[in-house]
């Protein structure tokens, strides 16, 4: 007979969370811990653009004939406030996740910039729970590459 301590480690749920400015994957480590399959997508097309693009387009102010000034921007670069946003809303996901489910591992997969943010944006209960990162870009790879990457077995 099982202890209920065990009972909750059997459906205690490994996360990975593989991610870029503009899209991310979360995969669930399967029983063993030996594959992974996708639970989630997010996408954020806005981190795909560039800061000319982000920009506003209103005209600037005017300083003289034939002279514009441009209107003042905010601090800090557009795309930065993007992936920012982005990083923001994958965090309140990891936080959701960790609240509803029994979670015992968290594993980070970003470049490091957005993995710097991304980290910045979790709350110290969920970051308790992080198990592992690796800085690298492998949103686009394959489950096999992403769990390569990985400490093996997850579980």
């Amino acid at each position: 007979m099982r202890t209920p301590q065990q009972n909750a480690q059997a459906v205690a749920a490994v996360w990975v969370l593989v991610a870029d400015r503009s899209q991310a994957r979360l995969l669930q480590a399967l029983p063993g811990g030996l594959s992974v399959q996708q639970a989630e997508s997010f996408e954020h097309p806005e981190g795909r653009l560039r800061n000319h693009e982000l920009v506003s387009d209103a005209p600037g102010t005017s300083i003289g004939p034939g002279y514009r000034q441009s209107a003042p921007t905010q601090k800090g670069e557009p795309t930065e406030h993007e992936a920012r946003k982005f990083a923001q809303r994958l965090g309140r996901r990891l936080s959701e996740l960790r609240a509803a489910h029994p979670v015992t591992k968290i594993f980070l997969v970003a470049e490091p910039h957005f993995l710097g943010m991304l980290r910045a944006e979790l709350d110290e209960p969920t970051r308790r729970c992080i198990a592992g990162e690796v800085h690298r870009r492998l949103i686009n790879e394959a489950n096999d590459a992403i769990l390569a990457a990985l400490p093996q077995p997850l579980t």
